[in-house]
């Protein structure tokens, strides 16, 4: 009987000003350029779902973005890129803000604010039944999909991967919903119907801690590659035996992928799976309980409060620069 396929993750330690190589040896890992042979248009999802810098461990770093961009532009594909940004967040002055627009064009790409996208309905089969959502045009077309999430936490779901880099595809309001309806289970329809090509983690600065904005900045310059989303996610987690997190636990229906993982150095060579450094500190389950229960009732109660005052405002206060630096304080003073 024929061995089961074995599914590539590969985990490279960087130098970061040897960005541009350290993709293009990934990629060529991964055949990135043979699978995307077909495709016209490859779509773009980084993590850039609030205004913090990569170098909190927060967002997608842009240098490797444009040089992701620039690898499929080079093989003749159009690229698009696509972010609706946390809720909180009024998208159009972030996204001006941060010159996200100006900068794909300056890379020969598009960038679309996904919130402001023409959107067609789908369908979510979420705890057994068919809920529809809103999702964008762009996405329902026969894209090469790349997911560039960042390597980092979260205070619901304990980490913040490619799975659940996904859920930015989705505009503020149906993300609501999402979070109405059980946020692993509708993170776990979402990744069902947009099947990932690639996987490439900015682990360059990691989030450790209370993500994903108030967790502590961790540099581990590494960069973290995969064929699929299910992979990536599934694969990580075995490796760093965390567990309680549904939307991954559950993605792969109960059968065991044979992971093939990769840890290479800085020149390429097979390392030891110690000398990166490949950790990550996550928050206790109970704020995980905690806090899905808190989005829960914020996300339910914000359509009807709406109609007298922006739920965002609250909402934004969470990421108060103040508050931000005074609960890294107290995660350092505890020894995260």
């Amino acid at each position: 009987m024929a061995s089961e396929k074995s599914h590539p993750i590969v985990i490279k330690k960087i130098r970061p000003e040897e960005m541009k190589q350290n993709v293009a040896f990934i990629f060529d890992r991964l055949e990135v350029a043979d699978r995307a042979a077909i495709h016209e248009v490859v779509f773009i999802k980084p993590n850039i779902f609030s205004p913090d810098s990569a170098d909190t461990g927060a967002t997608t770093d842009l240098t490797l973005l444009g040089i992701v961009i620039d690898y499929f532009t080079a093989l003749g594909k159009q690229v698009l890129v696509g972010e609706a940004g946390a809720n909180q967040f009024a998208t159009t002055t972030m996204f001006a803000e941060l010159g996200i627009q100006e900068f794909c064009r300056a890379h020969a790409a598009e960038f679309l604010d996904l919130n402001r996208t023409p959107a067609k309905p789908i369908e979510l089969v979420i705890k057994g039944k068919r809920r529809q959502f809103l999702a964008p045009e762009p996405l329902l077309a026969p894209n090469f999909l790349v997911d560039l999430p960042k390597f980092k936490t979260h205070l619901s779901t304990r980490v913040s991967w490619a799975i659940k880099n996904l859920y930015g595809l989705l505009p503020d309001k149906e993300k609501w919903r999402g979070h109405q309806l059980g946020i692993h289970e509708t993170l776990l329809a979402l990744s069902q119907r947009f099947p990932v090509d690639l996987v490439l983690t900015d682990a360059i600065v990691a989030m450790k801690g209370m993500g994903p904005t108030l967790g502590i900045p961790d540099r581990k310059n590494l960069l973290i590659g995969a064929h699929d989303q299910f992979v990536h996610d599934w694969g990580l987690l075995q490796l760093l035996k965390i567990s309680h997190v549904p939307h991954i636990e559950n993605c792969i229906d109960g059968r065991p992928l044979n992971i093939e993982y990769q840890f290479l150095g800085e020149d390429g060579e097979a390392v030891d799976r110690e000398a990166l450094r490949l950790d990550l500190h996550v928050p206790p389950l109970l704020f995980a309980h905690v806090f899905i229960r808190s989005n829960w009732l914020q996300f339910t109660l914000a359509p009807k409060v709406e109609r007298f005052f922006d739920p965002k405002i609250l909402m934004r206060a969470q990421g108060n620069a103040h508050f931000v630096r005074f609960m890294r304080n107290v995660q350092k003073s505890l020894g995260v």
